[in-house]
């Protein structure tokens, strides 16, 4: 999820703002039906072709590409077979591999349908109705101005970062957790992912999609947010905010696995 900075002022911005929203979210349905009926057909018996690993990369791999070094499997399905889906049971996790399961080649149309997850899920809603509550830092703004701004900044990003860049770079916005190697080592792999990610066919490259993704993301929003926001500072700001968030939800992608095995194990001691 993303840090949004709240703008006030602006009596036309929070229009724009559910205007943009709404467009997006139209043009990911669009996308989605159309893609998802020329191929389930072929991917409809790739549901149950996913299996564990039993043997993934070894631990003493390093760099920043270890995610690389294992291959897709063509038509597997991208779910993890646990189905945990959710970042600490709540927040939408589809867009993650945990590290030991197979995956397959990532579509448009399932970048699309991260966005829209990652936008529209239900507990998004509280989440940004809470972070337009704690991180507002203007009293004066009205609260449903505050709300429907940030659903705007976050559901823009969203699409740039996840769905829209990708396709036009062809790159994999996919989160591939390491899972291995010391605490430090997975800290440093999983912040590198805001730099560098894959490509559709494997191979790691600059994240021009996060970068790029969130530097437009922050662009579109000067249309809503007043004038004294729209400087180049501040819109460089909000970008950068974008992007050390995106970073700090990778670092939580990367140890969810670890803490629900926790979880997990306290659970059945009792």
């Amino acid at each position: 999820m993303r840090r949004w900075w709240i703008a006030n002022g602006y009596p036309g911005g929070a229009t724009l703002g559910v205007i943009v929203t709404a467009s997006l979210g139209i043009l990911s349905n669009a996308l989605t039906s159309a893609q998802t009926a020329s191929t389930s057909a072929a991917e409809a018996p790739a549901s149950e072709a996913l299996t564990r690993v039993d043997d993934p990369a070894p631990a003493e791999t390093t760099g920043p590409a270890e995610e690389s070094s294992q291959v897709p499997a063509e038509g597997v399905s991208l779910e993890t077979p646990d189905k945990a889906g959710r970042l600490f049971g709540v927040l939408p996790n589809a867009s993650t591999i945990e590290a030991g399961f197979a995956f397959g080649p990532v579509t448009t149309a399932q970048t699309f349908r991260f966005a829209t997850e990652d936008s529209f899920d239900k507990f998004v809603f509280p989440f940004v109705g809470a972070v337009a509550y704690l991180g507002v830092g203007q009293p004066q703004e009205e609260y449903w101005k505050r709300y429907v701004t940030a659903f705007a900044d976050n559901t823009i990003s969203n699409y740039m970062v996840t769905a829209i860049f990708p396709a036009m770079f062809r790159q994999d916005p996919r989160y591939f957790q390491l899972g291995t190697g010391s605490i430090w080592r997975r800290i440093g792999y999983s912040a590198s992912r805001a730099v560098i990610t894959r490509s559709r066919d494997g191979r790691s490259q600059f994240n021009v999609s996060e970068i790029g993704g969130n530097a437009l993301s922050a662009m579109i929003s000067n249309a809503y947010y007043p004038v004294p926001e729209r400087s180049a500072a501040n819109t460089l700001a909000r970008a950068g905010s974008m992007i050390m968030w995106d970073a700090a939800s990778f670092e939580a992608k990367e140890f969810w696995p670890d803490i629900r095995h926790m979880l997990q194990q306290m659970i059945h001691r009792h």
